[in-house]
């Protein structure tokens, strides 16, 4: 029997499973955290200055040690045989980047550059460049640039562009000292292959690649922007792409002695972590929608053909599997947003030892409550709104509060502002005539948190369809291994997008379980979202306010 490894690099650890490519059994998994965790505050260095507000970085090293920890307890705890382990795949949180050197090194890693911020990773909840994405917007919009209605219309501030902008503007040196600003995923893949490609979902989705239209934004755009910034995508992005499921090479000896494989085992092009959800849940057909619910939610969707509207975050032919048009649409806080509610409930000195304990507290308290049983409204914008409104310079709101408003009160409320928000971009798919026939959900979440879940099905007003199985994204991204495996061992032009929907339906799980919606509360959601959609109205697209008081905060 032949095994894939999956490694899923999230925001605050490493996941790797290892899995049967005949049935998708997962034989042996490890999860690492990493060292620093996510840098928010100073830099991980003597000395260092405290970072502007909305900074999220990340140590390039973490993700290097934390993956041989992963993949070699993933195997120790699987029993199974290295030379049965022919592939690696890799999804990775998008977008985010980091600058290297002429020796693919990360910047950070030498001691030139180690107390300089824009030498690290950038994170993808980085919004600090929200100026730099505004004036894309503004520029894009006044030009008429036809790539940007490939984004929905609007760029955020957590992809590539807005934050290679950022390091221009604020720190020359690293900008000038960048051979290139990769992606995470790419990054792991370099390191493990020695290729210096590129995988060409996160370009699509995250760097403005629109093949479309022959690739990145022009240089005459680009200089507009800023004249030092005319050549970006030339010099910076120059890296040949690849898909997801295709072969990016083998280990070096370098990697394949770190993480105790053979040289022999193939590495895939990687992915984005939310995209490998997709096919981590078995779906391989249009208008089945894929929600990867963690610490933020990311929303797929496959079509025939594209369709332009406003609202996407994305929109790539094969972006997401091979043979289809892909969307991408996303909610900047999910688990974030309920985390907002449950540290204030432990802060309380409640009994609650950790987040868990906090979070399953409050779900308890609220497990009986009716729909609106709080009085309150609130919008689940705490991180910035990603879609439909693109703008991470948002804030969240509660409207409704009283002085009997309870901290239980206020985690349904934001429980039921997280639902509202997927119902609104599923509403800008069908109002675009994209049919959401099905809806899929994975992450912590769903395996989590029962009462979200089931207020999720109330609040669309349709069933959920949820796996039990773990490890969904890691899942997908193994079979993204084993699809390039058989690509490599076929050679070129192989029927890469057979071998690939073959692999997917071979290893998928089942989906055992169905949250079906109440239709008696799904009716009284209707009314309540009507109110969080005139509030989502006001602040989101006319009021100025949430933009006006982050100034203050920033100060």
């Amino acid at each position: 029997m032949e095994y894939s490894i999956g490694l899923d690099f999230g925001t605050e650890s490493v996941r790797a499973v290892i899995a049967s490519t005949l049935s998708g059994e997962v034989a042996g998994s490890e999860i690492s955290a990493y060292k620093h965790g996510v840098i928010e505050d100073r830099l991980p260095v003597k000395n260092s200055i405290r970072l502007a507000s909305d900074f999220a970085l990340q140590h390039p090293r973490d993700y290097i040690e934390s993956m041989k920890i992963a993949v070699r307890g993933a195997i120790k705890n699987s029993n199974v045989e290295v030379d049965r382990i022919k592939s690696i795949g890799i999804d990775f949180t998008a977008c985010t980047i980091l600058p290297i050197g002429k020796d693919s090194n990360p910047l950070c890693a030498g001691s030139k550059y180690k107390d300089r911020p824009h030498a690290y990773v950038k994170l993808w909840k980085h919004h600090a460049a929200q100026p730099e994405a505004d004036e894309i917007n503004a520029l894009a919009a006044e030009r008429k640039e036809e790539f940007i209605r490939w984004y929905g219309g609007l760029c955020s501030s957590e992809w590539m562009f807005p934050k290679a902008l950022q390091v221009l503007r604020e720190d020359r040196k690293c900008y000038d000292a960048a051979t290139e600003f990769i992606e995470g995923g790419d990054y792991i893949v370099r390191w493990l292959t020695g290729s210096k490609s590129r995988n060409a979902t996160a370009a699509a989705y995250k760097a403005f690649f629109v093949a479309e239209l022959g690739g990145y934004p022009s240089a005459k755009f680009l200089k507009a922007l800023d004249p030092k910034f005319e050549n970006f995508a030339r010099e910076k992005l120059s890296a040949g792409l690849g898909a997801s499921g295709t072969p990016a090479g083998t280990l070096t000896k370098e990697a394949a002695r770190a993480l105790g494989l053979s040289r022999e085992t193939v590495v895939s092009h990687a992915t984005i972590d939310a995209h490998a959800g997709v096919p981590g849940l078995g779906i391989c057909s249009k208008s089945e929608m894929a929600i990867i619910m963690g610490t933020s939610g990311c929303h797929m969707m496959m079509s025939d053909s594209p369709v332009l509207f406003d609202g996407f975050a994305g929109l790539a032919k094969d972006g997401i599997l091979l043979g289809y048009h892909g969307y991408e649409s996303g909610q900047s806080g999910m688990g974030d947003v309920l985390d907002f509610v449950a540290e204030k409930y432990r802060g309380e000195g409640r009994g609650a030892r950790d987040e868990s304990d906090a979070h399953g507290a409050l779900s308890t308290a609220v497990r009986d409550y009716l729909p609106g049983q709080s009085g309150c409204v609130a919008l689940d914008w705490h991180s910035g709104c990603r879609s439909v409104l693109m703008n991470a310079s948002l804030t969240g709101a509660v409207v409704g509060l009283t002085l009997k408003t309870s901290l239980a009160d206020l985690y349904h409320a934001h429980m039921e502002a997280i639902a509202f928000g997927t119902r609104a971009i599923v509403r800008s798919y069908v109002n675009a005539g994209i049919p959401v026939k099905k809806i899929f959900a994975c992450g912590g979440l769903p395996e989590k948190n029962p009462v979200l879940m089931q207020i999720f099905a109330d609040v669309l007003g349709t069933p959920i369809y949820v796996s039990s199985a773990a490890n969904l994204c890691a899942l997908g991204a193994a079979m993204f291994g084993a699809a390039a495996y058989r690509v490599s061992e076929q050679g070129e032009g192989s029927r890469e997008q057979e071998i690939l929907y073959r692999t997917i339906r071979r290893m998928a799980p089942k989906i055992d379980r169905t949250i079906r919606p109440n239709k008696k509360n799904a009716k009284v959601y209707d009314e309540l979202y009507e109110i969080y959609l005139r509030l989502h109205d006001h602040f989101g697209r006319g009021d100025d306010t949430m933009k006006r008081l982050n100034k203050f905060r920033n100060c």
